[in-house]
């Protein structure tokens, strides 16, 4: 209880006391490291608020980074640990330590709070996916782990040119990317509300687009360790692409285009069928679209899949007779 109260002390603009802090903080986070029943136990008398506190930006980064090791054991730890986090408004947090920047000062905080919503959304508790899903829309989670996940994204297609920790840096980045790749895809299969809500967000499509596009030129060795990855945005994008009202903002940050141009790349079957049904649904309802997708190079792609895909002929057929 004297570490909470020392803890639960306002924060002046003194060294010291910021310092008093600082150190209240790493003794919790000593006391409770991998003891599950004890973090349980502190969890009910009140000590989620108290440090959540200084997760803040308010705060120095290296009280927000006590405060993030802190959050990190609560959501790895137990669904009953995750679980009281998010009741004590645990979503805010971990929304607002998505960086700007994806760097060595601010990689550590983007690490918890992708880990700490992909456990979210872990707990299959499908009621609650929408719910989450809302909270983290008002508090522009997905603007900007879309605009996070461009910068993660181009560090897992970094070519290892000798640097050292190159490949490590890589590797970690896979990590993320897949991780934030699950969360929006989680989000994108909620309701049509959520659907409409993120897909109407010009700031989202547009860092969505961009990250898309990041694929496109990727030599084949890349392709391969960015599979998940990319299986993930497109089953997103094409649950995105189901609600009319999407369609126009996607559209206008080149989805079409883009599309058509993946579709030359791309060797998974499923992927080009996705794909395929992507185009569908974007040009279905607009003829100016499908113009723009017939000449940007779609009807070979149609006619392949009219050919060689069955699953695919019943979104290439009618695309062929508009194109007519």
């Amino acid at each position: 209880m004297a570490i909470l109260e020392q803890s639960q002390s306002p924060s002046s603009s003194s060294p010291e006391a910021s310092n008093v802090v600082l150190a209240a903080l790493r003794l919790v986070n000593t006391i409770v490291r991998d003891n599950q029943k004890l973090q349980e136990k502190l969890s009910m008398v009140g000590l989620i608020p108290v440090m959540c506190k200084y997760a803040g930006e308010k705060n120095r980064t290296q009280v927000r980074l006590e405060a993030a090791k802190f959050v990190r054991q609560l959501c790895s730890s137990s669904d009953f640990t995750l679980q009281m986090f998010i009741a004590c408004g645990g979503l805010s947090i971990l929304a607002g330590f998505v960086p700007s920047k994806y760097d060595d000062e601010s990689r550590e905080l983007a690490h918890v709070a992708i880990d700490g919503i992909h456990r979210a959304f872990a707990l299959r508790r499908q009621t609650f996916a929408t719910e989450f899903s809302r909270q983290l829309i008002k508090e522009r989670f997905t603007v900007n782990l879309a605009r996070l996940f461009v910068q993660i994204l181009r560090q897992c297609l970094w070519r290892n040119k000798g640097q050292d920790g190159a490949a490590k840096i890589r590797d970690e980045a896979l990590v993320y990317a897949e991780r934030s790749s699950y969360i929006l895809c989680d989000i994108a299969k909620c309701d049509r509300s959520v659907k409409e809500q993120v897909g109407t967000d010009d700031d989202f499509v547009a860092a969505f687009m961009q990250t898309l596009r990041l694929f496109l030129g990727d030599p084949a060795d890349g392709k391969k360790r960015t599979k998940v990855v990319m299986s993930n945005l497109l089953h997103a994008f094409l649950q995105l692409s189901r609600e009319p009202n999407n369609l126009d903002h996607f559209a206008a940050h080149g989805a079409v285009e883009a599309m058509v141009q993946l579709l030359a790349e791309v060797e998974s079957r499923e992927m080009y069928g996705i794909l395929l049904q992507i185009t569908f649904y974007l040009c279905r309802l607009s003829r100016p679209r499908t113009l723009a997708a017939a000449h940007a190079g779609l009807v070979p792609h149609l006619q392949q899949a009219v050919k060689n895909q069955r699953d695919a002929r019943q979104f290439a057929v009618p695309l062929l007779c508009d194109m007519g």
